[in-house]
């Protein structure tokens, strides 16, 4: 955010009473408050806040340009630069005031200048020649009136301050957080300093703007831009990135340490109560961490990153924190799986697939889905369009967080659910798909052909095929059996639930019922489990699976029922 506090003034003159007249006007002088006020309501119309109870700016004396140049780069490596520049024309025997500010523009763009005259040293023509024809520099000649001075001052210190924030939230613009990225960029590497960014973006903002409207929008943004602030240190730089995107920039921090502070950042900001109109909100927020690296070559890289990160964390459902690292590795059981890929070779998703897959169509409601979700004790389905191809998923969360609304349980499903599946065709390697489950939140994929939802493949279903495949590579050192008698004992072993299992659903088919899709489905399910691991032992000896209820196992459309519409 940009600092409430007095702007620094650069003094560039070779007489040492012009300075003591500029700190007369310039300076801190308790008693001048009123006239300051007056000449800024002359100025503005009104005086601005920073000037209500102003103190006078903070003034810095040169006598020569070198000088000068010295403090402003000072300024810059210190983090808190000069906003203008009052540089005398003349000033032998060194610089004059047109090489003066042309070498600090070389190292400051951004600062603004007035350049004091009492002779025609240059015409307007010559220092447009010198310094381009800008709107960075005002000329002043001498000898000059007070207010005019006080004027320049307070007119172009405000526009610096306006040309380095975003007006809303006060925080810095994308221009003004890369010139402190570079700057932290430059300082990390020279003192082998840890630098972190954070990027975050507020969840379905849309929504905000389109049922509450944009004065809304602005105030939940304003109230996040706050949090932010109040949970940095004074080190940090907290920009809006654009929109709702907010970016966070911690130097002398690591990745391990951004991302514990964005969790607390996160927290505060779902914990956060904004009351707009009558009524109370709550938001949450996305974050992606990254932090620099060694071998990038620029900071684009680390912002390429960190975007990265919050892209994962979006499509991972939203609400939480992503380490970029994560992305590239793990720990736990998933993580284990990954490193015994000899047993993935040439397996693809359709044989470990778990189908039939029950979905919601595009144009059922809230109302119908939450029914949906009750009837076939799901907590998430895919979401197809009118030809069965994949559009969506939807999450009993996402029902929830639309509650409150009104008429929610007639609003439609497309409007609520995350365009975003992560999704795999059915010839895809199954080391793929262990390879993002090992390192993502997300607990399951769906399995397309054609663009249309034909199974899913979870953690469950690929842990327990893994954990039936080491059994059948790597039997028990304690069996007594003989190895081939262990298989064909296990063989026997699910040949029998198989058989139960597909009894048990023939039974209750015979029977009359109001419903039989729901229990359909989670009986196919559980048999094609049962099956999956009669087939992992069969291969595993070559042993030939014989089960009897061919018939059952034969019946069309078993493989997969399909896409199901809301009933």
């Amino acid at each position: 955010m940009i600092p409430h506090k007095p702007f620094r003034i650069l003094l560039i003159d070779d007489q040492e009473d012009v300075h003591r007249d500029y700190q007369k006007i310039l300076g801190k002088q308790e008693s001048s408050t009123a006239a300051v006020n007056k000449a800024a309501a002359d100025l503005f119309g009104h005086a601005p806040t920073m000037f209500d109870d102003w103190e006078g700016f903070e003034l810095s004396s040169a006598l020569q340009g070198h000088e000068g140049f010295e403090l402003v780069q000072r300024g810059i490596a210190e983090g808190h630069p000069y906003s203008v520049a009052f540089v005398d024309i003349r000033m032998p025997p060194g610089w004059d005031g047109i090489e003066t500010v042309r070498r600090i523009w070389e190292v400051d763009p951004e600062i603004l200048v007035v350049i004091c005259s009492a002779y025609s040293d240059y015409s307007w023509a010559e220092m447009v020649a010198q310094l381009g024809r800008n709107d960075r520099f005002l000329i002043l000649k001498k000898p000059f009136d007070n207010i005019e001075v006080r004027q320049c001052a307070m007119v172009l210190t405000e526009r610096w301050s306006v040309s380095r924030a975003d007006v809303l939230t006060g925080l810095l613009n994308r221009r003004a957080f890369h010139g402190h990225l570079q700057l932290e960029w430059n300082r990390s590497i020279r003192h082998e300093f840890p630098l972190a960014c954070a990027m975050l973006d507020l969840d379905y903002f849309k929504r905000v703007n389109d049922t509450l409207g944009h004065q809304a929008g602005d105030l939940v943004i304003k109230t996040v831009a706050d949090l932010l602030h109040a949970s940095c240190r004074a080190s940090d730089y907290v920009c809006r990135y654009g929109g709702e995107e907010l970016c966070v920039l911690l130097p002398h921090t690591d990745e391990e340490g951004a991302a514990a502070w964005a969790e607390h950042a996160r927290q505060a900001i779902e914990m956060a109560s904004i009351p707009i109109g009558d009524r109370i909100m709550h938001v949450t927020s996305s974050f992606g961490i990254t932090e620099r690296l060694e071998g990038d070559d620029g900071v684009a890289q680390v912002m390429d990153r960190a975007d990265q990160a919050l892209m994962t964390a979006k499509k991972l459902g939203r609400n939480l924190v992503v380490r970029y690292s994560s992305l590239h590795g793990s720990e736990g059981s998933m993580h284990e799986v990954q490193q015994r890929s000899n047993y993935f070779q040439g397996v693809t998703a359709r044989q470990i697939m778990t189908t039939p897959v029950a979905s919601l169509q595009v144009n059922a409601t809230a109302g119908e889905a939450a029914s949906f979700f009750v009837r076939f004790r799901l907590n998430s389905a895919p979401v197809v369009d009118l030809q069965g191809k994949l559009v969506g998923i939807l999450s009993e969360k996402d029902v929830i967080g639309i509650l409150l609304d009104e008429d929610a349980w007639n609003v439609p499903v497309e409007r609520i659910m995350q365009r975003t599946v992560v999704c795999y065709e059915e010839d895809a390697p199954v080391q793929s798909i262990c390879n993002f489950l090992s390192r993502v939140a997300v607990r399951r994929v769906v399995i397309v052909r054609g663009g249309c939802p034909v199974g899913v493949v979870s953690r469950g279903s690929l842990l327990r095929w893994y954990t039936n495949s080491v059994a059948m590579h790597q039997p028990s050192v304690t069996a007594s059996l003989h190895p081939s008698k262990v298989n064909r004992a296990r063989l026997m072993e699910y040949t029998k639930a198989v058989a139960e299992c597909a009894a048990e659903l023939s039974e209750f088919i015979s029977e009359p019922a109001d419903d039989l899709v729901a229990p359909v489905i989670e009986g196919v399910a559980k048999l094609q489990e049962l099956i999956n691991d009669l087939s992992i032992c069969s291969q595993s000896d070559n042993i030939p699976v014989i089960v009897s209820n061919q018939t059952y196992l034969q019946t069309p459309g078993f493989s997969s029922l399909g896409t199901l519409p809301v009933v």
